[in-house]
């Protein structure tokens, strides 16, 4: 019953069936742990955690998580570090803990030497860390060594060519992609019109984009004003 309020979205229902019962099992914290993540309830998310009488691979792996997407990244760190058992979900949550707090040298370490496999996730996490550092060379090889590629790694190696100033290289990717959406279309508007190229943005770009979102158009608003073309 628990986990057919949390599948359905119902989460007062759910807090109010877990907290009825009389004894809840490893199965029934998981799910409301879940949920809680998954609501943004971080704080009742920890204080449930901290509670909880036994503790399994998916209890320490959805705290690990639930701290990294909101931003505690040493918190996810401290977890990582107390956990008895890790699995690939939690070293791809560490490695991507990692990246965002610009810790290249531990995030190399980790991809490169303790994580036991590699996936998309790591994979494209690694990529995103190098383009930040400004590494392109070791980011482009890192994506070409790729067996598979989604949007995601695709998105996040053109990234890279921008962060990079590759403006070239950033529209060679981009015409090579096998789908494009907002974000990627975006993030080569933004690093075109940041080096002062808005006619190429507008015209090459803006214009071609069969759909625009809120994001892109404020990208063209902000080139225009800073250039002053009005």
């Amino acid at each position: 019953m628990l986990s057919c309020y949390t599948r359905n979205g119902d989460f007062q229902q759910a807090r109010l069936f877990f907290a009825a019962m009389p004894e809840a099992s490893i199965v029934s914290c998981n799910t409301m742990l879940a949920a809680f993540a998954k609501a943004g309830e971080l704080d009742l998310a920890r204080d449930l955690f901290d509670r909880m009488p036994e503790k399994d691979i998916i209890s320490w792996t959805t705290i690990l998580a639930a701290n990294a997407r909101a931003g505690f990244l040493d918190r996810s760190c401290e977890v990582f570090a107390q956990m008895p058992l890790v699995n690939l979900v939690s070293w791809n949550s560490i490695l991507t803990a990692n990246t965002q707090l610009g810790d290249l040298l531990s995030a190399i370490e980790i991809f490169h030497d303790l994580i036991p496999e590699r996936n998309l996730v790591s994979s494209t996490a690694m990529i995103a860390a190098l383009g930040q550092a400004g590494r392109l060379d070791a980011a482009k090889k890192l994506f070409d060594e790729m067996p598979f590629r989604d949007l995601v790694s695709w998105t996040a190696v053109l990234a890279a060519y921008c962060q990079s100033r590759n403006l070239s290289g950033a529209t060679w990717l981009l015409d090579r992609m096998p789908e494009r959406n907002v974000v990627a279309w975006t993030t080569v508007i933004n690093a075109f019109a940041q080096e002062g190229n808005l006619e190429e943005a507008e015209r090459d770009l803006f214009d071609g984009m069969k759909e625009r979102d809120l994001v892109a158009w404020n990208a063209m608003l902000t080139a225009f004003v800073e250039s002053n073309s009005f």
